[in-house]
C-alpha cells in the first residue's frame, strides 16, 4: 500500500548489481595482476614508493573504518603507529627477541593502547573527539623524547637491520611480503564492511540517535571499531619500521595522523578502494614533490589537497564512480508500484508481521509478551506506560510540568495541543532523549526513568520522529535492516566474518516489510531519493521492524497530501490492536479516527483527558484551538481585546 501514490518524479536509477559485480571482479584482476608485476616492470626509486604506499594504504583503510564508516574523525593513528614499530623496535633491539614473536607482541601492545584509549575517546564526539585522539599521539610523542636513553629520542632506535630473515633483505621479496599482508588486511576489512557490524557502523554515522531508540548501545559498535583501526595502524607501523629499519619520531608525530586522514578524505571515505587510492597518490606525490622542490612541497601539496577538496569533494574514487555513472554504466530503472486508493494488500498484514517476529525469536530483553506474542491484557492493573510528575525544562524554562498519565496495555492515545506545547518533549522524556527535570517515567512495571534509550527499546520501546530521522545515504532495505540488527536479529549485528547477504533470514524478513509497507519496488533506492510521502512510511516501518510493544508516533502525517494522508490512516488503522500507541497529530481527524483517549497539551501540561467524543465537546479545548484562549493571548501581546472565533463547525468536523 505506497502512501505516496501519485509521485510524479522521474524513477528512481540505480546501477545493476550483476553488473556491478562484474566489472569490480574484472578490476581488482587487471589491479592483481599490476600489482604483482611491479618490481619487475618498475626500478627500485618506484618500488620504494609502491612498497610504502602499500604500508600507508593499511594505515588509511583501518582510519576508514573510524572516519568513513563510523563517522568519527581521528587524528590519534599515530598513536598506534607508533605503538607497532615502536614496540617492534624496543623487542627486537632491547630485549633481544626474535622477529616473529616481536612482531605479534607489537600486535597485541598496538591492540592494547587501542582498547585502553578507547575507552575514553569513543564516549565523545565530534570536536573532542578529534582532540582527545589528537592528545593521545602527543603524548606518546612526547613519552618518545622524555625516554630518549631507552627509546632512541630524536635519533629513533635503529634495528638494525629489522627483517624476519634474509630473504626479506631484497626489496622485491620484501615487497611481495607487503602486498600478500595488505591483501589480507584488505580482503578483512571488505569482509567486515560488508558484515551486519560494517552495515550498523553506516548506520551509526548516518543517525546515531535513531541507532540508540531501535535498541543499539552506539558506543560498543564504535569502540569495536575503533580497535580494528588500531589494530590495521599496528600492522603498518611494524611493516614500515621493518622496510625502513628504524623507528622514528615522526611515527608518532601529529603528521602522521594528518597524512592519513588525508589519505582516507582524498580518496574516499566511506569507500573501500577509497584509502588505497588515497595511500598511493599521496605517497607518490610526496616523493616526487619532495625530491623536484624540496623547499615547496608541502605548500605544492596543500593545494592539490585543497583543489581535490573543492572539484572532487566526496574523494577521486566517488568522483570517478559518479563520472562513469552518468557516461553510460550499467543501470536499470527502479520500477514504481502501480498506484493504489486502496487500504492494505492484505487486511491485518502489519499486525501478521509484528506476530511473526515475536515467533522468530523476539527481543533478548522482552516486554510482557503472551503467548504468540501479544500482549497480556490484564485490565491496566499493569500500565504499559506510566508518568509520574513528570516535569521538564530547559533552564529557566519549563517545557513539561508535573505529567501524571497512565496508558493501559493495547490502548491508542492521542496527544494534541498547539505548537509549543510541549508534546515532542514529552516524546523525547519518554524515549530517553532527555531526561526529565523530575519525575518518573515506569515502562511495563519497570523504572526506567534512568535508563538508556537502547535500554528502553530493548524493553519494547519504538518511536518515529516529528521530522523523519532516517538513514539517507543507506537503501530504503538497508534502513530496515539496521532496524532489525537492532532487534529481533541483534544477535547478528556484532558479527564481522560474514556479509550480510548471507544471513537469509534477516534478508527475507526485511523483503516481508518492504513488501508489506508498499516499498519493495525501492528496496535498492537511496533513502534521500525517496519521495517525502514514502520516507513517512519508511519511517513507521523501521517502528515496526524492532516488533515494539509501545509505539510512539510523533506526528505521523506531517506534510503528506490529502491522498497520501488517508493512505498513511489506512495503514495506521491496520496496526495490531495488541499494539500500544501513542499518536502526537496536528490533523484532529486523524486523532478522532484512530484513537480511544485524548490527551489535550497546554504549555506543558494536561488540561483534559477522555474519549475524542468528550475531547470534540469541551468548552475549554474548543477556546483553546479557536477562540478565548488564543485571543487571550493576543490580546495580552497587542492591547487589543478578545475577539472569540465561532468554528464550531469545523471542531465538530474534526478539521
Amino acid at each position: 500500500m505506497p502512501v505516496d501514490s501519485a509521485d510524479p518524479r522521474p524513477r528512481a536509477v540505480i546501477l545493476d548489481p550483476r553488473a556491478t559485480a562484474r566489472t569490480r571482479v574484472a578490476v581488482l584482476a587487471g589491479l592483481a595482476v599490476l600489482a604483482a608485476i611491479v618490481p619487475v616492470a618498475l626500478p627500485s626509486y618506484w618500488l620504494t614508493i609502491a612498497t610504502l604506499a602499500l604500508i600507508y594504504s593499511i594505515l588509511a583503510m583501518g582510519l576508514n573504518l573510524l572516519m568513513g564508516y563510523a563517522g568519527l574523525d581521528s587524528l590519534g593513528q599515530a598513536a598506534f603507529f607508533g605503538l607497532g614499530s615502536y614496540g617492534l623496535a624496543i623487542l627486537l633491539v632491547r630485549y633481544g627477541v626474535a622477529w616473529w614473536p616481536a612482531a605479534l607482541a607489537a600486535i597485541a601492545l598496538g591492540t592494547a593502547g587501542a582498547a585502553v584509549l578507547g575507552l575514553i575517546a569513543v564516549r565523545l564526539r565530534g570536536l573532542y573527539f578529534l582532540l582527545v585522539t589528537l592528545a593521545m599521539g602527543q603524548v606518546l610523542w612526547g613519552a618518545d623524547y622524555r625516554w630518549g636513553t631507552f627509546t632512541g629520542g630524536a635519533n629513533g632506535l635503529e634495528l638494525g637491520g629489522g627483517r624476519p630473515s634474509p630473504w626479506f633483505y631484497s626489496d622485491a621479496n620484501f615487497y611481495y611480503f607487503t602486498l600478500g599482508i595488505f591483501a589480507a588486511v584488505a580482503a578483512l576489512v571488505s569482509l567486515i564492511i560488508a558484515s551486519p557490524f560494517g552495515l550498523t557502523l553506516r548506520g551509526i554515522r548516518e543517525r546515531e540517535v535513531r541507532c540508540q531508540t531501535l535498541g543499539y548501545r552506539t558506543y560498543v559498535h564504535k569502540y569495536v571499531a575503533f580497535i580494528l583501526a588500531g589494530i590495521a595502524a599496528a600492522v603498518a607501523g611494524i611493516l614500515n619500521a621493518a622496510y625502513n629499519g628504524i623507528a622514528s619520531p615522526s611515527d608518532l608525530s601529529i603528521d602522521q595522523s594528518f597524512t592519513a586522514m588525508l589519505m582516507v578524505i582524498l580518496g574516499g571515505a566511506g569507500t573501500v578502494a577509497g584509502p588505497v587510492v588515497g595511500a598511493v597518490v599521496m605517497t607518490a606525490l610526496k616523493y616526487e614533490l619532495s625530491t623536484l622542490w624540496v623547499d615547496y612541497w608541502p605548500i605544492i601539496l596543500g593545494v592539490i589537497y585543497v583543489l581535490a577538496t573543492v572539484y572532487v569533494p566526496n574523494g577521486i574514487v566517488t568522483g570517478v564512480a559518479g563520472l562513469l555513472s552518468r557516461a553510460g554504466a550499467p543501470k536499470r530503472a527502479v520500477e514504481r508500484e502501480p498506484a493504489s486508493e486502496g487500504g492494505p494488500a492484505v487486511a491485518g498484514s502489519v499486525a501478521s508481521l509484528l506476530r511473526g517476529a515475536a515467533a522468530s525469536g523476539g527481543r533478548e530483553t522482552p516486554a510482557p509478551l503472551g503467548t504468540g506474542g501479544d500482549l497480556v491484557h490484564d485490565g491496566r492493573s499493569r500500565p504499559a506506560l506510566r508518568l509520574a510528575g513528570v516535569s521538564k525544562a530547559f533552564g529557566d524554562l519549563p517545557v513539561l510540568t508535573d505529567i501524571d498519565v497512565s496508558v493501559g496495555a493495547g490502548q491508542r492515545v492521542g496527544i494534541i495541543g498547539l505548537n509549543g506545547a510541549g508534546k515532542t518533549t514529552l516524546f523525547h522524556v519518554i524515549s530517553g532523549l532527555e531526561p526529565p527535570t523530575r519525575g518518573r517515567v515506569v515502562l511495563f512495571g519497570r523504572d526506567v526513568t534512568r535508563e538508556s534509550p537502547s535500554g528502553r527499546a530493548a524493553l519494547g520501546l519504538s518511536r518515529t520522529f516529528q521530522v523523519t530521522l532516517l538513514y539517507p545515504r543507506l537503501t530504503a532495505r538497508e534502513n530496515v535492516e539496521v532496524a532489525l540488527l537492532g532487534s529481533t536479529y541483534r544477535r547478528y549485528r556484532l558479527r564481522l566474518w560474514r556479509p550480510l547477504r548471507t544471513h537469509g533470514d534477516l534478508r527475507a524478513r526485511s523483503r516481508e516489510l518492504l513488501e508489506t509497507f508498499g516499498l519493495w519496488p525501492h528496496a535498492n533506492v537511496e533513502v534521500r531519493h525517496l519521495s517525502y510521502g514514502h520516507q513517512r512510511q519508511l519511517e513507521i516501518a523501521l517502528a515496526i521492524a524492532v516488533d515494539p510493544a509501545l509505539l510512539l508516533l510523533d506526528e505521523p502525517t506531517a506534510g503528506l497530501s490529502q491522498a497520501e494522508m488517508a493512505a498513511m490512516q489506512r495503514l495506521l488503522a491496520s496496526l495490531p490492536s495488541r499494539l500500544t500507541v501513542l499518536v502526537v497529530e496536528h490533523h484532529l481527524e486523524v486523532i478522532f479516527q484512530l484513537v480511544e483517549r485524548v490527551l489535550v497539551l497546554h504549555q506543558g501540561s494536561i488540561i483534559m483527558d477522555g474519549p475524542p467524543s468528550a475531547v470534540r465537546t469541551d468548552r475549554q479545548v474548543q477556546d483553546l484551538y479557536f477562540g478565548a484562549l488564543p485571543a487571550v493571548q493576543a490580546a495580552g501581546q497587542t492591547g487589543g481585546g478578545v475577539q472569540k472565533a465561532d468554528r464550531s463547525g469545523e471542531w465538530n468536523t474534526g478539521l
